[in-house]
């Protein structure tokens, strides 16, 4: 189904030559969610194979997916992790630390069963080099995995 709607929205930007920069402004400007979520991702993705500008949606993307995974209430489907890859593939180690770390560090503090199960997904899916953070998203994450009753 994901696939026949990537084909779809490929086809139809194709055809109309609109700018996927139009469809990423009007999905900022919906209600966060993990539809929209998915939509942009999709956006980005036609975006980048044919070398079209969205970068400047970059930093509203990321407080989407803060807002839709990392400060989310209940537990983030797997599907919906995965089809975030291309905006995670693009990450810079300033946004990382800026944006991302802390809503992690805050979310693993507030609802750590929910996080713990989505960070696997969502650092496997970035391409930075995430070897000099591990220290900082180790202790919040080790603590999650010990029984406190022993």
């Amino acid at each position: 189904l994901c696939l026949s709607f990537s084909l779809s929205l490929s086809l139809s930007l194709s055809l109309i030559q609109v700018s996927a920069d139009v469809y990423l402004s009007a999905v900022l400007s919906l209600e966060p969610s993990s539809d929209s979520l998915c939509l942009a991702n999709e956006l980005i993705t036609f975006s980048v194979q044919h070398k079209k500008p969205w970068t400047d949606h970059k930093a509203g993307l990321l407080e989407l997916f803060q807002k839709t995974v990392l400060a989310s209430r209940s537990r983030v489907p797997e599907h919906i992790l995965v089809c975030c890859s291309p905006l995670l593939r693009h990450v810079t180690h300033e946004e990382f630390t800026g944006v991302l770390q802390p809503a992690m560090e805050r979310g693993l503090l507030r609802s750590p069963e929910i996080l713990v199960s989505c960070l696997g997904i969502m650092l496997s899916g970035m391409s930075l080099d995430l070897s000099k953070y591990v220290m900082t998203l180790a202790k919040p994450i080790g603590a999650q995995l010990h029984s406190q009753d022993a």
